[in-house]
């Protein structure tokens, strides 16, 4: 949960959501370790204590490294804007940006902080928890926890974490026999989902947008899994004249390729796009909250993929390929009709695009329709720019729109 939170509250706009897809490239380097560590010590170790103690102990080195890296993260401008005000705020943000304090970008962005929690307090007034979970009931923001929500329902039942869980019986289902072949198999998976998601998260996510992504992997994964479905069916039904024991067909080889291009189109969608949209969407003052919310739902729903899907397998057999299909089909209407564009968008003009948009409209760009009265200030110098809709009909420039953080914004992308 604080990960992608803390990550979103300090990142640049334009490269926020690459930032944000390191944590999701950082799981996926301790998932595929952790494949081949059990493959590892299945081959090099006899059965015995030590067997499963070993895994468990390797874990003990990132945990440690995380714990000492902790110490020299500093927080959040953003929450230090709301708890103890501007000038600590400003001090952070310089440190994170490589910018003096009084840079104009700088001063931009950290006016921008301000005005949104002017705007949100003086909406709602006070603080704790019960005016947080008062704000929650604002029509903008409950739309928001609830998309939040259905995000985290088509990521667990988009069949990842059953792949994951029971990688071993998945490959068995298709035909991959043998203990040594389940467990390569799954090692592979590993490593074809690290470098899927290495490339989505730190090349693509952030040119392409996060529901273009969404939507081009869930068609993928939709695919992949009513074939896995179809073939289990088909493999069972013709399992009793299959050859020998020790034989696997080419059409079983066949299907693990369909696992692979499955996990592919995760890794380029689900895997690491919802984190970045729930850290963008919520109001400053109540966004750990919502994170909680939809991050609680996230692990709630993996202990239900991770109970049921066994009994999946033993009784609805190539009906769980089905289940997982189908909500992968239904992913692709809700992502076009109800995922806005958030990519290279201030965390502050998230929150403008939110503000009384309805749950099932889509909205692409950057529009506000916030009664002209209550205009915040830094709002009201976008509705001034906006009221001159054609630059070229007003007979301006292009060379005299000056966008005082251009350079800044180049100065922050990696070369």
């Amino acid at each position: 949960m604080l990960v992608p939170l803390y990550t979103s509250e300090c990142s640049p706009p334009q490269i926020r959501g690459r930032l944000i897809g390191i944590f999701e490239i950082g799981v996926q380097v301790g998932m595929c370790i952790g494949f081949w560590i059990s493959y590892g010590v299945n081959q090099t170790m006899p059965v015995s204590r030590s067997q499963w103690m070993t895994p468990f102990a390797i874990q003990l080195i990132p945990g440690g490294l995380l714990l000492i890296g902790l110490c020299f993260l500093p927080e959040s401008p953003r929450w230090l804007a709301r708890v103890q005000g501007r000038e600590p705020a400003t001090q952070t943000l310089s440190y994170l940006r490589g910018l003096p304090a009084t840079h104009p970008s700088l001063e931009a962005e950290m006016d921008d902080i301000i005005h949104q929690l002017e705007d949100e307090r003086a909406t709602n007034p006070g603080e704790g928890l019960w005016v947080e979970i008062k704000e929650l009931m604002r029509p903008d923001v409950r739309n928001r926890v609830i998309l939040g929500l259905l995000i985290m329902v088509f990521f667990q039942f988009a069949g990842s974490n059953a792949i994951n869980y029971y990688s071993p019986r998945i490959f068995r289902s298709i035909g991959l026999t043998g203990t040594r072949t389940t467990l390569f198999s799954t090692g592979l998976y590993g490593l074809v989902r690290l470098v899927a998601v290495v490339i989505a998260m730190y090349w693509t996510v952030d040119r392409f947008g996060r529901p273009r992504m969404l939507i081009c992997g869930s068609v993928v994964m939709a695919f992949c899994m009513w074939f896995l479905g179809a073939f289990v069916k088909l493999h069972g039904t013709a399992s009793k004249h299959a050859a020998p024991k020790d034989h696997i067909d080419p059409g079983s080889y066949a299907a693990a390729v369909f696992i692979f291009v499955y996990a592919v189109g995760f890794c380029f969608s689900w895997a690491g796009v919802p984190w970045i949209i729930c850290a963008e969407i919520y109001p400053l003052r109540v966004r750990g909250l919502c994170v909680a919310i939809t991050t609680a739902a996230h692990w709630l729903l993996n202990f239900v993929i991770a109970r049921s899907v066994p009994y999946m397998m033993s009784n609805i057999k190539y009906g769980t390929y089905f289940v997982f299909a189908s909500f992968l089909t239904v992913a692709v209407p809700f992502v076009w009709w109800m995922v806005p564009e958030t990519k290279g968008m201030k965390l502050e003009e998230v929150d403008d695009l939110f503000y009384n948009q309805s749950l099932w409209k889509r909205r692409r760009g950057f529009s506000r329709t916030k009664d002209r009265h209550t205009v915040s200030h830094r709002d009201s110098k976008k509705v001034e720019v906006s009221e001159v809709e054609d630059v070229e009909k007003a007979k301006v420039e292009k060379t005299d729109r000056v966008d005082m953080s251009k350079e800044y914004w180049h100065n922050t992308l990696p070369d």
